[in-house]
């Protein structure tokens, strides 16, 4: 199942409540919300491929991103093709994670992670949601100076 985030009133409270349930499953383990941060995983499928739930977290779609498009191949972001705007982002699977394990999780080396903001509209001005970790083989400051976002609309 996956869940439209452009449908949503408040986008930024679903994501928020999303990770507040992961953390509620691993209380156990002594997870606290305010230890915990999300995980992102661009999955190579449209919505019309996901067969089944993930155990943890949700499936999210009907993003696109502006200034970059996603490289099934390599599983990262790449160059526009040229006179495109917007490019469909594939699903999302947005989970979460204790910062500690995060933090100890060993880098790839050539492969970097871009802490890409999500706005409602291409304004931007005030339609704020959140940011995405997704994953590239470039520095980050390349997709920041060409102001690489996601959208929930492009209209």
């Amino acid at each position: 199942m996956t869940f439209l985030l452009p449908c949503f009133f408040n986008p930024s409270a679903f994501l928020l409540s999303s990770r507040q349930e992961v953390c509620r499953a691993h209380a156990q383990d002594g997870w606290a919300l305010d230890d915990c941060v999300s995980t992102f995983e661009v999955l190579n499928v449209d919505r019309e491929g996901v067969t089944s739930a993930p155990p943890e977290g949700v499936l999210i779609c009907g993003l696109f991103l502006e200034g970059a498009r996603w490289d099934r191949s390599r599983s990262a972001l790449a160059d526009m093709e040229p006179k495109v705007l917007f490019s469909p982002l594939p699903v999302l699977h947005i989970s979460a994670t204790a910062e500690k394990q995060k933090q100890g999780a060993a880098s790839l080396s050539g492969v970097y992670m871009y802490e890409c903001p999500v706005y409602k509209t291409p304004r931007r001005a005030d339609e704020f949601v959140s940011t995405v970790e997704l994953r590239c083989l470039e520095p980050p400051s390349k997709w920041i100076l060409r102001g690489l976002c996601l959208l929930m609309t492009i209209d």
